[in-house]
């Protein structure tokens, strides 16, 4: 007997009519998710969205790397004018991935919020009192799961609403049927 992977659409997972307010928390610049991650979060949500009329946020949480050690020798106004530039820089390929989906997506629904997404993510879904928060998951391991962490795992242990996780390996909630032990076949593990 074969072990498969069996691909559960989201919405099944929820109860119907139970759905008002979905985030989707995508990060369109990060170096280890590509673009189509953030674009299947994005797509999930709306998705699970779509059947009880739940509205859909649109939610990036951007920072500007290394802004506290550049206080140290730059002035003020050059710090201020990086942080601006970290910010319309999130704000762009935010926009650019919302583009195509303008008519589903209420422009007032885009959130850029500057923080650590595992803090920022949990208090907006607070905030704006959500049914269900989607996000990706690059699926970080070894050493970079370790310095790291998994910034999934992380916000969904601090969540009381239900959480999507798109994997970046295959684009799809998957499932992976656990067999018993007496049915490996000999000779094979």
């Amino acid at each position: 007997m074969v072990s498969t992977y069996a691909p559960i659409p989201a919405r099944q997972l929820l109860a119907r009519g139970e759905l008002h307010h979905v985030v989707a928390a995508v990060d369109p610049d990060s170096p280890l998710a590509d673009r189509r991650l953030a674009e299947a979060v994005l797509e999930t949500a709306l998705e699970v969205a779509e059947p009880d009329g739940a509205e859909v946020y649109v939610l990036h949480v951007w920072d500007a790397i290394g802004v506290q050690l550049l206080r140290s020798w730059e002035p003020p106004d050059h710090v201020d004018a990086y942080v601006r530039q970290a910010h319309d820089s999130a704000a762009r390929r935010v926009q650019a991935l919302v583009a195509a989906r303008h008519d589903r997506i209420d422009p007032e629904h885009v959130l850029l919020v500057r923080g650590r997404p595992w803090e920022e993510i949990p208090r907006v879904a607070l905030a704006l009192e959500v049914d269900a928060v989607v996000m990706g998951d690059s699926e970080r391991t070894g050493l970079a799961r370790l310095i790291v962490g998994n910034t999934a795992e992380r916000v969904a242990k601090r969540l009381r609403c239900a959480v999507i996780v798109v994997k970046a390996a295959a684009l799809v909630a998957e499932v992976r049927p656990v067999l018993p032990r007496a049915s490996v076949v000999r000779g094979r593990r």
